[in-house]
């Protein structure tokens, strides 16, 4: 499998992403090496460029995937991706990339005294 980062002017940057969201990405590409070896996985957005108001992408918490040969459809590819990551990411198909946050549903150190 072949794994890159969209290069160029308008290219991705891991520049500013959180290790939450680094981890993510790492494991991204294991889970899509095992479905489908032949792809190509490709962040395509980090914490730079333009995204709606609020975005997680400018916390560095949010980045996107575009996977190139899939031989599985991107819904099987995010719902795998949502099942290893867990709870504290959302992993949203959409359509021509995957979209992945670090949004923990509970606080992080909660329980610690």
């Amino acid at each position: 499998m072949e794994t890159r980062i969209k290069p160029g002017q308008r290219g991705a940057r891991i520049a500013g992403l959180r290790p939450e969201t680094l981890f993510a990405a790492t494991l991204s590409m294991f889970v899509l090496e095992d479905l489908s070896p032949e792809s190509t996985w490709e962040m395509s957005s980090g914490a730079e460029g333009r995204h709606s108001r609020g975005s997680l992408h400018y916390a560095g918490q949010a980045f996107d995937i575009s996977a190139r040969g899939l031989r599985v459809p991107v819904a099987d590819y995010a719902d795998a991706l949502g099942q290893a990551l867990g709870d504290d990411f959302d992993v949203i198909s959409e359509g021509s990339h995957i979209h992945v946050e670090f949004q923990p549903k509970t606080p992080i150190n909660a329980g610690i005294v």
